[in-house]
């Protein structure tokens, strides 16, 4: 029967593996990795020899195909998966080869080690219980406003990645659809020029002239859940059939922007464009 192990490699500082990673890196054989050169990298510096290794390139962007003759080939092997930093399971690769690997009958084990959600979680000073880890921002409209909704109606800190191409529009979004909510912007954690930016919504026009946007950016958000949002639907119909009544619809705009924490344009917007909808 196979085995797999996943290890979890250091997320930026390569100092950060652990005892137990090192010394199961010297002995295992069959390593499938989502960079082949940064895990050379690591391998040299700890005086790790690769020769006699075999050393496959495995990223999210693998084929179904390789994943299952991976699955098939190496049956009665141990096999070995990391990532290019973190956590395998967490990053690229790894959640499908378990799932194949499980069907499969193969055994299966862990090396923890250093996590950026945990990480970012321990640097914002926000709730810890409940937490939400949900991966990469979206990028795709209604998806985006899937995860206003899921953070709207339940408090707690919900936690995820962005790139650095993204994270300006995506911090734009998210302010502007929680400016009372706490926010912590966590950036090379590990490495030279790590930082942390906490702050609340309605304060980032100040905050992000500070904030040094190069890096590998974790998001934290904690929402408490107080008051309701525009999404709400027994108050935004109530604020429709006012508007459709005559009140004047810059005053209304006010009104609820105070109710609600949103900006006076979000609402003046929304409420245009639903007249536009039931003529």
């Amino acid at each position: 029967m196979g085995k797999l192990t996943l290890v979890t490699l250091p997320i930026g500082n390569l100092e950060d593996i652990t005892l137990r990673a090192l010394d199961f890196l010297k002995k295992t054989s069959i390593v499938l990795c989502e960079d082949t050169r940064s895990f050379k990298e690591l391998l040299k510096k700890y005086s790790i020899s690769y020769e006699g290794k075999t050393i496959i390139s495995f990223h999210d962007h693998s084929s179904e195909e390789k994943l299952q003759s991976i699955i098939e080939r190496y049956c009665e092997d141990e096999v070995c998966c990391v990532s290019e930093a973190g956590s395998p399971y967490l990053s690229d690769p790894a959640y499908p080869l378990l799932v194949k690997a499980i069907e499969a009958g193969y055994e299966v084990t862990s090396f923890p080690g250093v996590s950026a959600f945990t990480m970012a979680l321990e640097l914002s000073g926000l709730p810890a219980i409940p937490a939400t880890f949900l991966g990469f921002f979206p990028r795709e409209n209604k998806k985006k406003n899937e995860f206003v909704e899921r953070i709207s109606s339940q408090k707690g800190t919900y936690v995820f990645f962005e790139g650095v191409g993204k994270v300006e529009k995506t911090m734009q979004f998210l302010v502007e659809k929680f400016p009372k909510a706490q926010f912590s912007i966590a950036r090379e954690m590990t490495k030279m020029y790590e930082s942390a930016y906490r702050f609340r919504g309605n304060e980032y026009e100040e905050i992000k002239k500070e904030i040094v946007f190069k890096g590998e950016f974790t998001i934290c958000l904690y929402h408490n859940n107080e008051g309701p949002l525009l999404g709400s639907g027994n108050l935004k119909e109530l604020a429709q059939d006012i508007y459709q009544d005559g009140l004047n619809q810059k005053k209304l705009s006010q009104l609820l922007g105070e109710i609600l924490g949103v900006s006076n344009k979000e609402i003046y917007n929304h409420l245009n464009t639903n007249k536009k909808k039931t003529k």
